[in-house]
């Protein structure tokens, strides 16, 4: 038993596998050391699809994936939020003040600006939800395009290049917080903006199929999440 094999299988966005998955593969690694994942990306609901199906033994969801309720014997394990955040770089004019005059107020890694700064400068934007694949246009990251519409130059789905063009200075993008953190970008504070865009994110499994190694997982992430 101790020399077993175990090979577990995530399903969910790239983007939420991005922010969780290397953690669940320390801990799975520490209790079975020989242990392998394989991750499988797939928007939300194909993800709950390969996990009702036995095709998966776990699945990475948001909130609005379950809508508050799940199907019997499925359970989930709170992973907590990502919040979506205006990023910019120090290569934005938004950032050095070049453009508009007098350089912004900043408090460390953010600056404070009003909506009517904000939208004069172009924006990067996914066609379609990194988290269900649904497309929305201009509200695809969580932004209230309906309410503050933006000027948005670039449609890209591919999220690697959206961030390259935030970092060299060609556009503003709306992204998950810890994105902001680990590619040293900048965060915009609008400070006249009354909306913001946060995801609740679940772990999701099926307890009563589940094998030992799986309730040992879950034992182990429930005490360090």
């Amino acid at each position: 038993g101790e020399r077993q094999q175990i090979h577990c299988r995530i399903a969910g966005p790239a983007i939420l596998q991005w922010k969780f998955g290397a953690r669940f593969s320390e801990v799975l690694r520490e209790l079975h050391p020989s242990s392998g994942i394989a991750f499988t990306s797939v928007y939300e609901d194909a993800a709950l699809t390969l996990l009702n199906k036995g095709s998966a033994d776990f699945a990475l969801v948001t909130e609005a994936a379950i809508q508050g309720t799940l199907p019997a014997g499925v359970e989930k394990l709170d992973l907590g939020c990502i919040t979506m955040q205006l990023a910019t770089s120090e290569q934005h004019p938004l950032w050095s003040g070049k453009r508009d005059g007098d350089k912004p107020s900043r408090s460390g890694q953010t600056v404070r600006l009003a909506t009517s700064s904000v939208l004069q400068h172009d924006f990067a934007c996914p066609a379609r939800s990194m988290f269900c694949g649904i497309e929305r246009g201009g509200r695809s990251d969580g932004w209230r395009d309906d309410q503050i519409p933006r000027r948005i130059r670039f449609w890209v789905d591919d999220l690697q290049l959206l961030i390259q063009l935030v970092q060299s200075g060609q556009a503003l993008a709306y992204l998950p917080d810890f994105i902001l953190k680990q590619h040293h970008l900048r965060h915009i504070k609008v400070s006249d903006c009354p909306y913001e865009c946060v995801e609740q994110c679940w772990l999701v499994w099926r307890p009563k199929t589940a094998s030992g190694w799986q309730m040992q997982l879950m034992e182990q992430l429930q005490t360090v999440l």
